[in-house]
């Protein structure tokens, strides 16, 4: 996987690719999360959406997993 004339570029290549891994584990996550929240609002989906919010004012993982977060947060908030 090498190029002889570029020399590190198969590794470069190579970090990204686990770089992105982990995105995508944040994504599967946070889409999976996803549970339906009882527009009454009791004490766990409260504490849930509590968490939600959190999560996306954090902004942790990059711009992917911040917008999937946000997206979730959304399907959430529409669910109420």
């Amino acid at each position: 996987m090498e190029d002889l004339k570029h020399p590190g570029v198969g590794h470069a290549l190579l970090d990204r690719l686990k770089s992105l891994k982990s995105v995508w584990r944040d994504i599967a996550a946070s889409l999976g999360a996803a549970k339906r929240i009882a527009p009454e609002l009791p004490p766990d989906d409260a504490e849930m959406l509590r968490g939600q919010m959190r999560d996306c004012l954090l902004g942790l993982g990059g711009e992917v997993s911040a917008r999937a977060r946000a997206a979730g947060l959304g399907r959430s908030y529409l669910g109420l």
